[in-house]
């Protein structure tokens, strides 16, 4: 399994080596690997709704990403129209 890291640039270098050592193996393993990945994908995918929090103001779910500003992400309730920078 892949490990785990919070940097970025380690997560960049470790999906290119992924991918190196992806175009090395023989047919036989390639639609297991498919497969693997794709696995992996959808945890990512999972974690990241996670990472959306709730609406300080409202308490409500229903918040989307707002771009990104001083580095940080911005999120915006639909609700209540707030902003809030994470």
């Amino acid at each position: 399994m892949v490990e785990k890291t919070g940097e970025k640039s380690k997560m960049g270098t470790t999906l290119k080596e992924v991918l190196e050592i992806v175009k090395r193996l023989p047919e036989k393993d390639l639609e297991k690997a498919k497969t693997e990945l794709e696995k992996i994908k959808e945890e990512s995918e999972k974690e990241k709704k996670k990472e959306i929090p709730k609406c300080p103001n409202c308490k409500e779910k229903n918040v989307v990403r707002n771009g990104k500003k001083r580095g940080k992400q911005s999120y915006i309730c639909r609700v209540c129209l707030r902003m809030r920078r994470r």
